[in-house]
């Protein structure tokens, strides 16, 4: 999905995530088309929360983070 919006009025801004595969291929290739912009990043948000209260995934997430930085200082 990508990111685009339209403008209704001069001071009204809507926000919204489009299929790239329906925006290229035809809208009859997927049944989503688009989605509000302000829902998809709140559950996005929601979902991250959710993983930050696990103390495995975050001990694994910041493990990974510090072999990739130990792996690009190396590679200096």
């Amino acid at each position: 999905m990508t990111h685009t919006y339209t403008q209704k009025s001069a001071n009204k801004l809507y926000r919204y995530y489009i299929c790239v595969t329906a925006f290229q291929r035809g809208y009859s290739e997927r049944p989503t088309r688009s989605v509000s912009a302000p829902a998809i990043e709140q559950a996005v948000i929601d979902q991250i929360r959710g993983i930050s209260r696990k103390p495995l995934i975050v001990a694994a997430v910041l493990q990974e983070l510090e072999e990739e930085r130990t792996a690009n200082i190396e590679s200096l």
